[in-house]
């Protein structure tokens, strides 16, 4: 029996493509493990390019990991060769500075005038830069802010790029000041995120007004606007922070900015990057509820598969 055409269906366009740069771990619920679903449920085809592959996280006390940096050039010369493409690209974890390297050419090769980056600049956090993050990775995330349509630090994160010394009590406007210069380093948009306020987690989000959607100029004095694009989203906190919360968090962010990005332009108005915030930040409040109502032990993550049908 001949197939009905669904006209419908015959009219939906092709998902966009996400290259998702990162690491993977076998068990533990983060990194490229969570993005993966994550970005398919949200109607996005997720291309993962591992920078490493580890049997569990390292918040256990035993782990294998193999270095994938050796393996990274071939890999991305195949896509190249075949001429592949893609609507946005999410750099995570970068394990030295020879990974670093080579994904600034991964940008060149690939980053064109309509390509969405996102960075995702893990560094450290609760105020230490991780062990392998020194003062090599810490310039190379430098230079990735500089090529970035949207850079995601927590507040650790924005400290180590901005040069800050870390406290755990900023203020909101001590924030935007480390937001400016983020922006100022070169990327279009900023979020600050996991930001402690008493009884509550907050999300910094800021656009710079001098980078409209659609690549029109501004008013010389658009840029005077700037601490007005600035807005802290708050939600209250519920439980304790658990393994692979940022990864879900960066991976609906990057889907949800990436479905808003046309041919005419990339997508950079504040209320779009705010309403993004808020859908990640409350997706994954409901997998830290659902994960302690599960019993499920912290170092294994949130256990998004429960609700992951609901992310829509």
């Amino acid at each position: 029996m001949p197939v009905k055409n669904n006209t419908k269906l015959s009219n939906t366009p092709p998902p966009k493509k996400l290259a998702l740069v990162n690491d993977l771990a076998g068990y533990g619920r983060c990194s490229l493990t969570v993005a993966m679903p994550i970005v398919s449920q949200l109607g996005v085809q997720c291309c993962p390019v591992p920078t490493a592959v580890f049997s569990n996280h390292t918040g256990y006390p035993v782990w294998h990991m193999t270095d994938y940096t050796k393996e990274l050039p071939d890999y991305l010369a195949a896509w190249k060769q075949l001429d592949f493409s893609f609507d946005g690209i999410l750099t995570g974890f970068l394990g030295n500075q020879a990974q670093a390297n080579i994904i600034r050419q991964f940008l060149r090769d690939f980053k064109k005038t309509n390509t969405l980056y996102i960075l995702d600049p893990a560094m450290g956090d609760h105020g230490k830069a991780y062990a392998t993050c020194g003062k090599e990775i810490q310039e190379s995330m430098r230079s990735l802010v500089a090529l970035a349509d949207v850079v995601t630090p927590n507040v650790t994160e924005a400290c180590l790029l901005t040069d800050t010394p870390y406290r755990p009590d900023f203020t909101k406007k001590e924030l935007i000041q480390m937001a400016e210069k983020l922006l100022k380093m070169g990327s279009k948009q900023v979020v600050i995120t996991g930001i402690p306020c008493k009884g509550y987690i907050g999300n910094l989000c800021m656009t710079d007004m001098n980078v409209p959607s659609g690549g029109k100029p501004l008013p010389e004095n658009a840029h005077r606007q700037e601490k007005e694009a600035a807005t802290l989203l708050r939600s209250r906190k519920v439980t304790q922070s658990r393994h692979g919360t940022g990864d879900i968090f960066s991976a609906i962010l990057a889907a949800e900015l990436l479905k808003e990005t046309s041919d005419e332009g990339l997508a950079f108005r504040q209320e779009t990057l705010t309403a993004a915030v808020r859908k990640a930040a409350a997706f994954v409040r409901k997998c830290l509820l659902v994960s302690d109502a599960a019993n499920v032990p912290e170092t294994e993550g949130v256990c998004f598969e429960k609700i992951l049908y609901q992310l829509k």
